[in-house]
């Protein structure tokens, strides 16, 4: 992967956008992005705000085709991605609720974290959940009593259709996530 340098060249703004929505909206004005990196430091992928913005817009098309409701919650799990990073924006222009579960990080945590997750699925009760291809088999796991819930990995995320509508902003009392937990508490 080539290593792209990413400059701001937009005036600096600090915190006075009403949605995250307006944010990227701002940012995409530039030619500025992320980096991500892999458990051992190396980059992974790279993404320009404007082409987040793009996918984020697409992405939540593809959202609204399951037929989910504004305010309908969507949880994430909540990995160092580029799939997940477009997944919460795309929850913030469809309207709906992203909700950011964190995966576990220590040696032997996968076993109990399914037990966690239907804890935490069953507290924020989502319309769908978005994860990684690495953790799909515990989700699956986890969501098997679960018919209606939407289960997909990032790449049936992005084959899903795109709804014919308009995107309706999000106004600042809208709620855009909610934050269970970092990871950090057990």
């Amino acid at each position: 992967m080539s290593n792209k340098i990413f400059t701001h060249s937009l005036p600096m703004r600090y915190a006075d956008f009403p949605t995250l929505v307006d944010a990227l909206d701002y940012a995409a004005l530039s030619s500025a992005g992320m980096n991500f990196y892999d458990r051992r430091c190396q980059l992974e992928d790279q993404l320009e705000y404007q082409t987040l913005k793009t996918r984020a817009e697409a992405g939540a098309k593809r959202l609204l085709s399951l037929n989910l409701k504004k305010g309908e919650r969507v949880a994430l799990i909540a990995e160092t991605s580029s799939g997940f990073v477009e997944a919460f924006f795309a929850c913030q222009y469809a309207g709906l609720v992203a909700v950011p579960l964190a995966i576990p990080m220590g040696v032997g945590q996968r076993d109990s974290w399914s037990a966690k997750l239907q804890g935490l699925l069953a507290s924020c009760q989502p319309a769908a959940i978005i994860t990684g291809d690495e953790w799909l088999p515990l989700v699956n796991a986890a969501t098997h009593n679960n018919p209606e819930l939407h289960v997909l990995s990032h790449a049936w995320f992005k084959a899903l259709p795109e709804a014919d509508v308009a995107l309706q902003r999000p106004v600042p009392n809208d709620i855009a996530y909610l934050q269970y937990t970092s990871g950090s508490t057990r």
